[in-house]
């Protein structure tokens, strides 16, 4: 039997109303021997019967409770075998080209400075053409801001990571890409290391993307290929979890970051405080009430934030990539 190159991840949390489609896609994929990992973060709905009905040659990890997407993928990224080359993360919610994984696997066979790189995400439709629809936030977020920092949008005067363009083949740096399909060589997450559980969900791929490029690998979005993502499938969009998670882990990111300091990081700051306490916002008392929670959960770690971003500024000082110069 072939070595196994590619394992794919996905991480659930009572997903079965969109979870068979998902799988249904990639078990028709055109690339071959493709071995699929679903942690399941303790679903309450049928999750796991229909895994075990439906689709007994995946590895059903069932776990006794819902740990957070980071600590989730930690747990599926344990079960790839050593000498696979990649790991293809991919949320539930998501429908997936035949020919996805071969044309990411081949990409990152031809590229070996690539250490994260992702399809364009479309509109999900469970029937029908694939990636008919229009892109998705996300997609079109990414697009606007090719090779661009985190934060460019704050701080006009962050480095770039690369060209404005994709090149003739496709790829384009980027900041991120998002975990809910994302490429990983091996290597890199070996180099970078693994998700970092702080943050439960959201920013986590943010971090790691970071993390990757520290390590002298780029990050890149895939402008040739697509997949469709429906998004907030395990988490969703009007709960305080989700408004709370995105609020402190913004800042968590920031504080880690030995990039952003002095003139710069107060600024990053005062800008995030003053969006998420901005006066006349609808919900505005939840907002005041996840900020505060924020805070809290951010000055009980304030010792591991140190910790981190000295341990990131190590990496920094003998980092190969020029556009994450300290600011």
């Amino acid at each position: 039997m072939a070595p196994v190159r590619v394992v794919v991840v996905v991480v659930t949390r009572n997903s079965a109303s969109f979870l068979p489609v998902c799988l249904e896609s990639l078990l028709v994929s055109d690339y071959e021997d493709l071995q699929v990992v679903v942690v399941d973060n303790a679903s309450t709905d049928a999750t796991r019967w229909v895994l075990r009905d439906r689709f007994p040659s995946v590895d059903l990890i069932c776990l006794d409770g819902n740990r957070g997407f980071a600590a989730a993928i930690n747990i599926g990224l344990a079960r790839v075998p050593p000498e696979a080359d990649y790991a293809f993360l991919l949320n539930p919610d998501t429908r997936v080209p035949p020919a996805l994984v071969t044309s990411l696997v081949e990409a990152m066979d031809c590229h070996p400075d690539l250490g994260v790189v992702g399809p364009l995400q479309y509109a999900y439709v469970p029937t029908g053409p694939m990636c008919h629809g229009p892109l998705n936030d996300w997609s079109r977020y990414i697009l606007d801001r090719l090779g661009a920092n985190e934060f460019v949008d704050q701080v006009k005067s962050l480095p770039r990571y690369g060209p404005r363009l994709a090149d003739a083949e496709g790829l384009a740096d980027a900041a991120f890409v998002q975990g809910s399909a994302l490429m990983l060589r091996m290597t890199a997450l070996r180099a970078a290391g693994i998700f970092d559980e702080q943050f439960f969900c959201f920013y986590e791929e943010v971090d790691l993307c970071r993390r990757v490029r520290l390590e002298g690998y780029r990050v890149c979005v895939h402008t040739g290929l697509g997949m469709e993502h429906l998004g907030g499938g395990s988490t969703p969009g009007a709960s305080a979890l989700r408004l709370r998670l995105m609020m402190r882990n913004r800042y968590y990111y920031t504080l880690t970051d030995p990039r952003f300091r002095g003139k710069v990081l107060r600024h990053l700051l005062a800008r995030f405080a003053i969006e998420d306490l901005g006066l006349g916002r609808a919900r505005r008392a939840a907002r005041l009430i996840a900020f505060a929670r924020s805070v809290t959960w951010l000055a009980m770690r304030s010792s591991a934030i140190r910790q981190r971003r000295c341990s990131y500024r190590d990496r920094l000082a003998s980092s190969r990539t020029d556009p994450l110069a300290v600011l």
